[in-house]
């Protein structure tokens, strides 16, 4: 009787639990454009850290993702200028070798928003007339590197 009743001690004990949500209220929805998870007054979440993990329980959680532009520092000196512009952006690229340049425009969320390829060795103007205000980042790309700038679209 003693062993039946320390067997089902030790099984009621021992639970294995799956992904659970304690929350007030949520929603699953799909189609073909995608899905949508939420969850309302999600009140008990525990985080737990150990030497190099960090594990967040609960069933909402983001995923964190960004946009990188690679840097590497090239050679020579540039000048950008107006900026912040409307028009157009002046590039001096204070240079006496003919080197092939390839300038792209990136908005906030990485996406190429001009790309040009001119030969030129002195100086280029980029017409930045028809695309919308924000900031942008210029980048300057020869056979030396990559050299970027901030641009403000008035």
């Amino acid at each position: 009787m003693k062993l039946n009743l320390l067997i089902t001690l030790v099984f009621v004990s021992i639970q294995v639990t799956g992904q659970q949500l304690v929350s007030t209220s949520g929603g699953y929805y799909t189609n073909s454009n995608g899905s949508l998870s939420w969850s309302l007054g999600e009140p008990v979440i525990n985080t737990l850290a150990a030497s190099n993990s960090i594990l967040t329980q609960g069933f909402q959680q983001y995923v964190r993702t960004g946009t990188a532009v690679p840097t590497i520092a090239g050679k020579g000196t540039f000048e950008v200028y107006p900026n912040p512009s409307s028009i157009y952006i002046n590039i001096d690229l204070n240079n006496d070798q003919v080197l092939k340049y390839q300038f792209r425009l990136y908005d906030m969320n990485g996406r190429i928003v001009k790309d040009e390829s001119p030969n030129t060795s002195n100086y280029y103007r980029m017409n930045i007339d028809g695309i919308p205000s924000g900031v942008y980042l210029l980048e300057i790309i020869s056979d030396t590197g990559i050299n970027s700038f901030k641009i403000i679209k008035n």
